[in-house]
């Protein structure tokens, strides 16, 4: 079987540790943390993952990934959702192969990729087109250290209108084979700043705030609120999701599983951890 090349790209970049013994070692550090967290008592099936290196937020992303984990007696299947898309960009979903990791490989579910597929429409792509993409590898590590005998589901999805739809499709794809899934939407909020031309609320301290209070605010209450279409509408005109198209469709999966509210874990911003003129907003939600 074919592995995904490039897979590893953003370790290499000094993203997060490219060693086996330092990636487990930060995993379980962020891992550690989540004790403190007061978890819902229902099985969490899905979470919102953010993607910035692992000194920004890493901790949030373990955080969700891990409480999904504590939840599960056996997934099938962890359904990763991700991609800088916007409307028009097309989705798509990777086919086959193995996605390398420091800890270990994840074998991607062939058969729930190539069902998904169908009833999405979303073009299959193989490992050896795989381009590198932060939303996804960046919690390709924690996958494997917290679902270590799990496969794996690997889709860009576009902010287009059947993003809500494709949410429910992918669940249904995986009832039909019996598969038990885990979803997980990965997307940053707010990017403010001169280096994403966006700075409504002026610069410095009001600033923060704003990000902070309202347009990430806005942004992750929709999340808990599950609603996917409103999320979508928003995020295009405010700016408070980078990946709408994949956080609407875990919305949907979620909706599908069962959930009816989302649980926020933490939200974090980048200024919390190297202040500066341009930051990212990160936040970890669970249902």
């Amino acid at each position: 079987m074919d592995i995904v090349k490039r897979g590893d790209y953003f370790a290499a970049q000094g993203w997060y540790p490219a060693q086996q013994k330092a990636c487990g070692r930060q995993i379980e550090e962020f891992l550690k943390a989540l004790d403190s967290q007061t978890l819902p008592a229902q099985r969490l099936r899905c979470g919102i993952v953010p993607h910035a290196g692992w000194m920004f937020s890493g901790r949030l992303a373990a955080w969700t990934i891990g409480a999904l984990a504590r939840h599960a007696d056996q997934v099938d299947t962890v359904v990763l959702l991700g991609g800088h898309l916007g409307p028009g960009s097309g989705s798509w979903i990777l086919k086959d192969g193995r996605w390398p990791t420091p800890v270990g490989d994840l074998e991607v579910d062939r058969d729930l990729s190539e069902a998904v597929a169908r009833e999405t429409g979303w073009r299959l792509t193989g490992p050896a087109d795989y381009q590198p993409d932060n939303t996804l590898e960046l919690q390709m590590p924690i996958l494997r250290h917290c679902f270590s005998n799990s496969r794996l589901v690997a889709a860009g999805v576009a902010a287009d209108p059947d993003c809500i739809d494709a949410g429910a499709a992918v669940v249904r794809a995986a009832a039909d084979l019996g598969r038990d899934i885990v979803v997980i939407g990965s997307t940053d909020l707010t990017h403010y700043g001169p280096n994403y031309g966006f700075n409504p609320a002026g610069s410095g301290a009001e600033a923060v705030t704003w990000v902070k209070e309202v347009n990430d605010a806005r942004g992750v209450e929709l999340m808990v609120n599950l609603d996917p279409k409103t999320l979508v509408l928003e995020a295009l005109e405010k700016h408070f999701c980078c990946c709408p198209g994949a956080t609407a469709a875990t919305l949907a999966a979620a909706r599908a599983l069962g959930a009816d509210k989302g649980h926020v874990l933490s939200t974090l911003t980048s200024y919390d951890v190297h202040p500066g003129e341009s930051f990212v907003g990160y936040a970890a939600v669970v249902f």
